[in-house]
């Protein structure tokens, strides 16, 4: 589920593709190298090999709910599982998140100031 106005800020993977695909809701997929970022509506289906650097965010009113498919299995539900805990009191400091990307390749770009 993404909620409203809700994604994740520009990431690369360096262990796994990732591929999403879109069961309810919209969603813009900024992906390096392309030159606009796609729409996917319900029913589309967006892949994004590793290595290049992508962001998402559920563009409408209503949460966004997304499959996203990561391959091969490199711990990524564990990463999911840790960031779970990390912003079950409220979002921690970016530093926090980026060290737990980091411990399962995943490199997050640190936002502007």
């Amino acid at each position: 589920m993404v909620p409203p106005g809700a994604g994740t800020p520009p990431h690369t993977h360096a262990r796994e593709d990732e591929a999403f695909y879109v069961l309810s809701g919209e969603l813009v997929i900024e992906f390096e190298g392309d030159s606009a970022p796609h729409r996917v509506a319900p029913g589309g289906f967006f892949f994004g090999p590793r290595g290049r650097r992508h962001a998402i965010r559920n563009v409408g009113d209503k949460p966004a709910r997304v499959l996203v498919f990561c391959a091969p299995s490199c711990g990524l539900d564990q990463m999911f599982a840790e960031m779970d805990a990390a912003t079950a009191a409220g979002m921690p400091e970016m530093a926090k998140v980026v060290a737990i990307a980091a411990k399962y390749g995943v490199t997050i770009e640190a936002p502007a100031a």
